[in-house]
């Protein structure tokens, strides 16, 4: 059951999150800048959220602690751990969906330059997830608290540099083009060279093997 909450969570999240990234009366970077501040939110309130279950509700939750009773649907103490598997998921969901829209309109018009951003990010999420894996090993003996304090500064320090990237600073250095065709620039020009599709790219390529 609560497998099935976290993963309908993100379905709802992720819809939600696309009206606002989908919205057409808005320009891009309006919707880069709205997205940027849901997905902020969200993540916030969901570690609160989060950080009050694990370090006051009944307690707190700590690895050494095996003599804890399980919390049934049934029991009244569920909700608050069922709106924190919400919370979980919502946010997952919401970084999910924004970071994919934004390579995608960052690398816009080139396609090699997207797959890079794609493949930096996927590398990136595998290495954490793996790290993730290797730190709740009971070898190390992690709590669980400072793994939980881990992922929501690592969290929190990467919003930092996506709010100028997504143009949320008033004053950003590098800010989103609000047409489709060039998704980063510079306030003095271009930060890529002149955009190129699949097809430029493979015309290049045909090319240097003539």
């Amino acid at each position: 059951l609560n497998s099935a909450i976290f993963w309908l969570s993100q379905i709802v999240g992720a819809w939600l999150l696309g009206l606002v990234l989908d919205a057409s009366k808005l320009k891009v970077r309006s919707r880069s800048r709205n997205g940027f501040w849901c997905t902020t939110i969200a993540t916030t309130l969901s570690f609160l959220l989060g950080g009050y279950v694990q370090y006051f509700y009944q307690g707190g939750y700590r690895r050494d602690d095996d003599n804890r009773d399980l919390i049934d649907v049934t029991n009244g103490d569920y909700w608050l751990p069922c709106l924190t598997i919400i919370g979980y998921g919502i946010m997952a969901t919401c970084v999910q969906v924004y970071s994919y829209w934004l390579l995608g309109i960052l690398g816009s018009g080139d396609a090699t330059l997207a797959a890079r951003y794609s493949g930096f990010y996927k590398g990136m999420q595998s290495l954490g997830a793996t790290l993730g894996w290797v730190l709740d090993l009971e070898a190390f003996g992690i709590s669980y608290r400072a793994q939980f304090l881990v992922c929501w500064i690592l969290i929190s320090v990467a919003l930092v540099p996506t709010f100028f990237v997504s143009g949320a600073a008033p004053a950003s250095w590098l800010q989103l083009d609000d047409t489709t065709g060039v998704g980063l620039r510079r306030r003095s020009g271009s930060v890529c060279d002149t955009p190129t599709t699949a097809s430029d790219d493979m015309t290049q390529s045909q090319s240097s093997v003539s």
